[in-house]
């Protein structure tokens, strides 16, 4: 009996990707950048890990502690109560910015008489030097002086003057009202641009429909303003993590560190009491991953956004 004859199965050749002599050329051109990328970002944020490992007192010899900074951290209290400062000031603020942008935004979008004006003074806390308003807002919030007490007290609203700024109860309240009223006007000017992007065909379909205002906002102008609107909050949540000037120029932290959020932690750290930058250092890496996270959602949304509207 005849064997039957075999043939050699195909063997599937991958083609060879090919790279264009443009992309060549432009991965050329962008090398320079990213050396001095490298030189501004990536090497001095890799020296602060390395200094984070050490026992840096100013002025002093550094002293190899390994882990031990992030432990000494993670035992002290005032670093816990910061912490839970830091999530309380950021949640409230970014709370509070995002639902009155909104509220401005919504207002600001409607036929006004004085629209221009009024999208101009609505601006102008967030175009002023942080510095500025933090200034200005703790002489209206000073206990004896400030604009806030006398006119509490000439309308009857209050009999004695309230301590906004060396309350334990008060001060990060009024850290938070501060923040908010410096913030909002940037969810304002990105949710206004949103919303002057919405067809106004679907909105005369729905009052064919028979739509309420409600009914509309939460079918059509909320769905819309969403890619927006979560890029927005995501930006503002990384600015206040990293919020300083603010609250070092109205409490320094205090009372007590009943302000004292992971920035200002991290400043005592490096310049007062401990006086260490190597755990002040790793104060700081101890907040990467939170930024991350908030970096890699805020690319996503960015590419979402981008994906939708293309």
């Amino acid at each position: 009996m005849q064997a039957a004859a075999t043939f050699p199965l195909p063997v599937r050749v991958r083609p060879r990707r090919m790279v264009r002599p443009d992309t060549r050329l432009a991965w050329l051109f962008l090398l320079p950048a990213f050396i001095v990328l490298a030189a501004i970002l990536v090497v001095p944020f890799a020296q602060s890990l390395w200094l984070s490992l050490y026992d840096a007192p100013i002025g002093g010899v550094k002293r190899w502690v390994g882990l031990g900074n992030y432990l000494d951290n993670l035992e002290d209290p005032v670093f816990r109560q910061a912490t839970l400062n830091t999530v309380l000031f950021v949640g409230l603020s970014v709370l509070g910015k995002l639902l009155l942008g909104l509220a401005a935004a919504l207002l600001l979008n409607g036929h006004l008489p004085v629209r221009g004006l009024l999208r101009a003074l609505v601006l102008l806390p967030w175009a002023l030097p942080e510095i500025t308003s933090a200034l200005v807002w703790d002489w209206m919030l000073n206990g004896n002086l400030g604009a806030v007490n006398h006119l509490l007290r000439a309308v009857g609203l209050i009999d004695v003057n309230i301590y906004w700024l060396s309350s334990r109860a008060l001060a990060l309240p009024s850290v938070v009202t501060v923040n908010i009223w410096h913030g909002f006007p940037f969810f304002a000017l990105t949710l206004l641009a949103a919303l002057q992007g919405i067809e106004r065909d679907t909105y005369e379909a729905a009052d064919v429909d028979g739509a309420s205002a409600v009914q509309k906002f939460f079918s059509i102008t909320l769905p819309e303003i969403m890619p927006v609107l979560l890029v927005s909050t995501l930006l503002s949540t990384i600015w206040t993590t990293n919020a300083f000037t603010q609250i070092f120029v109205l409490t320094g932290g205090g009372p007590s560190n009943a302000t004292a959020t992971l920035p200002i932690y991290t400043y005592q750290t490096a310049f007062r009491g401990y006086g260490n930058l190597g755990r002040a250092v790793s104060v700081s890496a101890m907040l990467i991953p939170a930024i991350v996270v908030l970096l890699v959602l805020l690319s996503r949304s960015m590419r979402r956004r981008e994906a939708g509207s293309a």
